[in-house]
């Protein structure tokens, strides 16, 4: 029968444990001892299988404990395991391992991992018996007389050959002498490969200078026999294995030193304890809250993130404690354990109180378990939902500020589909509906309206879909027996359906078309206007002819004439707005044309004696700029006519209109006749054409005019048409 010894000073712990290892682990037999002291004396009276000691016990801690066990020679080899309340450090760690330490296991203890440990060292002290009795009888056949030697040959062979362990033999050097079926086995060479290697061929690097410092020439010159070691092998494939290894010295009849060892593949061993600090990371590093408590209540386990949410910095603040504490309203706690008892699971939503007093909300999963001796615990995973809570009251508080909205805005909205089922009417206007919500919902267009305007619907509400697009359209519906309109926006919702927002624009309709009679009547005024205008100075037009026949001075008759094709000037631009749709602007690529033509015609010029180059673009000015420059071109052909070819000597007269992307209109009026002296200042003359036409584009037009004298006489008119907005 095993032996354990538990050497903690607090009772539960030892109840724990004891109760562990009778549950989990058969045939054995379980010592205690609550102080360091007591527990050495029971070590060298009942010789132990394997020892536990709690690492933080008052007067004699477990280092010094363990420092004692190794210091006797009848306990020195027992395996032990610390206990520790905490999470023990690296630099515990490393402590612990130099001491020979097995490992270290936190309190709560888990039972698992407990009973793996405990297994684990037991198969491990097995195995090491197993060694020690293949050492004992490999050493009393090399004991044996020679006589005898002969005798057992085959009994060693047996043992040798069929030995769990892998055994082998080298020389100092390290080279392989003989080795059996287990080790071949262990490192996937054969014995005829193995003859012709040494150990570092199947040794990595970073254990070779180790093993020959420490082993070969340390431990076993020193004491004929090395402690046991762990290492790693390369096996034939590649694939690195740990091994644990006990090597002894040995003497040939010869007198030839060879090493001999017993190796023993651990990789099962290190994957279950791998495993089990998989385990362990796994409940640790979890985000989630894990917790175990007793049948009691209280608290045996807690993980990390379960801490951390309470407020709490490490597992002793609530080992041994009531979870009772954990929650806000008792009766929380007291409802969990009746469901546990009564269902074995339960899942709720409790407020719970951290270490500093406030509350938070936490989502609980729980679970009952019992042990093999029936003693129940209960395992809970928790999760903190105070934001998630607070996010869905926040999203109730929209969806009600949401709501207040709809009710007070006086817009239609709806849901429709791509085949013109009403989805969703939302609260806002029921006013304006064309019928009741209730009978509108889950019907299609033309269920309710006539077909031409179902099918405008969905041909509207099917063409923004396709797009996928916003569209707007108006229309009308007689609701109560009155016509309003409406304009209305689809904006896709969903790949199949529209949001339909409709909006009553009758009072702004009425005032359009109101504006559209009212601007039809003033545009009739203002055509009449131009029109009695136009009349009004060809009649004075006609007077002036009148008078002037009755006189027979040449320069009355000059005179007049130039009155009168200023007059044919100003005419002509009423004409021409009279005759337009836009009442503001006239063109002044055709004002242009017809005005030359007027003034050949009042100057009697023939075409075959003056012709005309004309590269005109079609310009549009504001009335208010048109009949000043009206005047201004008057002057300019005018005196092109009156001065440019005297005695009938034929001509070109140029004319050029563009208009740049500055909204810069140019004009150049040019002739090829006979100019100016260059000594004449045109703006100094006492001409009063001339005069009246720079004072105008000074002063009315605030252009810019040039000239010059080259073959001929040429214009060059600059002006902005931005001096006046346009007229309704």
């Amino acid at each position: 029968m095993k032996k354990i010894l538990i050497i903690d000073d607090q009772q539960e712990n030892l109840t724990a444990i004891e109760k562990l290892v009778h549950n989990y682990i058969s045939g054995c037999d379980v010592h205690t001892a609550t102080t360091g002291k007591e527990g050495v004396a029971v070590s060298q009276l009942e010789i132990p299988d394997l020892i536990l000691i709690n690492i933080n016990l008052p007067l004699m801690d477990g280092f010094e404990i363990c420092d004692k066990l190794k210091a006797i020679e009848s306990t020195k080899q027992i395996p032990i395991i610390f206990l520790s309340q905490n999470k023990v450090s690296s630099a515990i760690n490393i402590k612990s391992i130099k001491r020979g330490v097995n490992s270290i296991i936190t309190i709560p203890i888990d039972k698992i991992e407990l009973t793996t440990q405990i297994k684990v060292i037991f198969r491990l002290q097995e195995a090491e018996e197993r060694l020690r009795q293949d050492k004992t009888n490999l050493e009393k056949m090399f004991d044996d007389k020679a006589n005898e030697l002969h005798q057992s040959e085959e009994l060693y062979r047996s043992l040798f050959e069929e030995s769990f362990n892998g055994i082998i033999f080298v020389t100092k050097e390290g080279e392989f002498v003989v080795c059996n079926n287990a080790y071949i086995k262990i490192t996937g060479y054969s014995i005829e490969e193995l003859s012709s290697m040494d150990l570092n061929q199947i040794t990595p690097v970073e254990f070779q200078e180790w093993e020959r410092k420490e082993i070969f020439e340390k431990q076993l010159p020193q004491r004929g026999h090395s402690e046991t070691y762990e290492k790693e092998y390369i096996k034939k494939n590649g694939a690195i294995i740990p091994v644990e290894v006990t090597s002894h010295k040995m003497k040939t009849d010869s007198g030839d030193i060879l090493y001999w060892s017993l190796v023993r593949d651990i990789s099962e061993r290190r994957k279950a304890e791998d495993e089990i600090k998989l385990l362990n990371n796994t409940f640790e590093d979890s985000i989630n809250g894990f917790s175990i408590i007793d049948s009691k209540g209280k608290f045996v386990y807690a993980n990390k993130a379960y801490l951390q949410m309470w407020g709490l910095e490490n597992l002793n603040e609530i080992v041994g404690k009531s979870s009772a504490s954990h929650f806000d309203n008792p009766l929380d706690h007291l409802t969990m354990i009746t469901k546990l008892e009564e269902f074995g699971q339960y899942l709720t939503e409790y407020v719970a109180k951290r270490k500093n007093g406030t509350n938070f909300e936490v989502l609980m999963s729980s679970h009952l378990h019992r042990s093999a001796n029936n003693d129940i615990f209960y395992v809970s995973t928790s999760l903190d939902v105070t934001d998630h809570r607070n996010a869905e009251k926040e999203l109730r508080r929209s969806e009600t500020r949401l709501l207040s909205l709809f009710n007070s805005m006086t817009d239609i909205v709806m849901e429709i589909d791509y085949s013109g089922y009403y989805l969703y009417i939302a609260p806002t206007n029921a006013n304006l509906l064309f019928m009741p919500s209730k009978h509108l919902l889950g019907k299609k267009l033309n269920d309710i309206y006539p077909k031409p305007q179902a099918d405008k619907f969905l041909n509207f509400i099917k063409e923004c879909l396709n797009k996928n697009t916003t569209g707007t359209m108006e229309y009308p519906l007689v609701i109560k027996d009155k016509i309003v309109w409406f304009e209305a926006r689809a904006t896709p919702r969903t790949k199949s359906s529209v949001l339909f927002i409709a909006r009553d624009v009758t009072i702004r309709k009425q005032a359009e078309e109101q504006i559209k009679k009212d601007l039809k009547e003033k545009s009739t005024l203002l055509q009449e206007l131009y029109h009695r205008t136009k009349n009004n100075m060809q009649v004075i037009s006609s007077m002036l002819k009148m008078q002037s026949m009755r006189s027979e001075d040449k320069f009355i008759h000059e005179s007049f004439k130039e009155i009168n094709n200023k007059i044919i000037a100003m005419s002509l631009v009423h004409q021409k707005l009279y005759r337009a749709q836009d009442l503001s602007n006239i063109d002044l690529k055709e004002y242009i044309e017809e005005l030359v033509d007027l003034l050949m015609q009042s100057y009697d010029i023939r075409p075959e004696i003056v012709s005309l180059s004309l590269e005109l673009e079609q310009v549009f000015v504001l009335i208010d700029s048109a009949v000043p420059l009206g005047l201004v071109l008057n002057e300019l052909i005018s005196n092109v006519f009156k001065h440019a070819f005297p005695n009938n000597n034929g001509g070109v007269i140029s004319l050029r209109l563009y208009k740049e992307r500055d909204d810069t209109i140019h004009i150049h009026v040019s002739d090829n006749g006979i100019g100016i002296k260059p000594d004449v200042d045109l703006r100094k003359t006492k001409n009063m054409g001339l005069q009246t036409m720079f004072s105008i584009i000074d002063y009315q037009l605030n252009a810019e005019i040039n000239y010059e004298s080259k073959n001929g006489l040429k214009w060059h008119l600059k002006l902005k048409d931005d001096l006046h907005e346009k007229r309704v």
